[in-house]
């Protein structure tokens, strides 16, 4: 089952790795952003990253700026998908339970949008599975499939 994340907070757990020697162990007690979020919601993250291959070596430090904090390593791939934010956010949204792309996040807001409208009942389902299932292509890179439903539909 996905966790909900905070993406602005998964961005600063990689930006603060990315500012750290490759070799080094990361202490987040150096970042105001981590330290802010605190000891137990950073190791939390810290934990949902490695399970995707993001950050790697997590182990109990003592923080620079005080306390017990979990340090960790960037991994090869997090250092590659932390240079542009699509790939950083694809990379996780098995995590965080979220689209993929823009445009299936786009979907995905108009879909919560007309389940709230008043839609005809004789198609109302039939029309809002098509929606969620041109979602579930843009997220699996079924362009194709995506353009089939949309003209399935008409």
């Amino acid at each position: 089952m996905p966790v909900a994340l905070q993406f602005d907070l998964i961005k600063a757990i990689v930006a603060h790795g990315l500012q750290c020697d490759p070799a080094d162990t990361v202490d987040p007690s150096t970042s105001a952003n981590l330290r802010k979020a605190g000891v137990a919601l950073v190791t939390t993250y810290i934990e949902q990253l490695s399970l995707v291959g993001i950050v790697s070596d997590p182990a109990p430090i003592f923080g620079a700026e005080g306390g017990m904090w979990i340090g960790y390593r960037l991994t090869q791939r997090g250092r590659d998908i932390a240079a542009t934010e699509p790939d950083l956010r694809h990379a996780v949204s098995e995590l965080i339970g979220g689209p993929k792309t823009e445009v299936s996040e786009a979907v995905a807001n108009l879909l919560a949008e007309c389940r709230e409208s008043p839609i005809n009942e004789i198609y109302r389902e039939d029309f809002l599975k098509t929606l969620d299932e041109i979602r579930i292509c843009f997220d699996s890179e079924c362009y194709i499939a995506a353009i089939a439903l949309r003209a399935g539909s008409v």
